[in-house]
């Protein structure tokens, strides 16, 4: 006995793929494997794109209210303040780099390199403050000492 496939055309590309292999989508159409990973793709993209523009200044505000905490101010905003420098520096060369991401226009590019150049410097400033903090403290120690 021979056994006959059902072929079904995905409504995503229009290509005749058997029925067991379709997968339903976020808009619940038939689709096949391939143009779901692309959809897949698209949406992380569309994510990251975001991330990388919201995280930046996040990160700098966070360390921000990281130097009310007690104890916590000795480094936490210091290393906030690396973390979105490291992310304002991904989010510049994404930018920079292109439409390598989906997601990224040339209207959009405008918010990569701005929350870059505010996340940096942000960050950069959290990072001298914790430097100039922990200087200070090495100082007032030294000088309770020698009285």
């Amino acid at each position: 006995m021979e056994a006959t496939l059902d072929l079904v055309s995905c409504a995503g590309c229009g290509r005749q793929v058997a029925r067991n292999m379709l997968v339903f989508d976020s808009g619940a159409r038939l689709v096949c494997p391939s143009c779901e990973a692309d959809q897949e793709i698209a949406a992380v993209g569309k994510r990251s794109f975001w991330q990388l523009v919201v995280g930046p200044p996040a990160l700098a505000i966070i360390g921000s209210l990281g130097l009310c905490l007690p104890i916590l101010n000795l480094f936490v905003p210091a290393l906030l303040g690396l973390g979105a420098v490291i992310a304002g520096i991904a989010a510049f060369r994404t930018a920079l780099r292109g439409n390598t991401l989906e997601g990224v226009t040339e209207s959009n590019k405008v918010f990569l390199i701005l929350a870059g150049v505010v996340g940096g410097l942000w960050g950069l400033g959290l990072i001298g403050m914790n430097a100039l903090a922990w200087l200070g403290l090495a100082l007032t120690d030294r000088t309770h000492t020698l009285l």
